[in-house]
């Protein structure tokens, strides 16, 4: 994970030819391009919200735990 950040901040400092100083998350929020650990989590809310409106998950009763069945 860290490797991809750094990959992705390399590729905005030279995309925006920002100077050595630039502190990432400065250039983070004034792209609007969020750090992948925060796009990760906003991905996992939304998919967590919209879990329980999705018709799939009613079908395969995901939000519930499942009770072992022993044979």
């Amino acid at each position: 994970m860290n490797n991809i950040q750094i990959l992705q901040n390399k590729f905005l400092r030279i995309c925006l030819k920002g100077l050595w100083f630039m502190k990432n998350r400065q250039i983070h929020n004034d792209t609007g391009i969020p750090l992948i650990q925060d796009w990760i989590k906003i991905q996992f809310k939304n998919f967590y919200v919209n879990l329980n409106t999705s018709d799939d998950t009613r079908l395969y009763n995901l939000d519930n735990k499942t009770k072992k069945i022993d044979t």
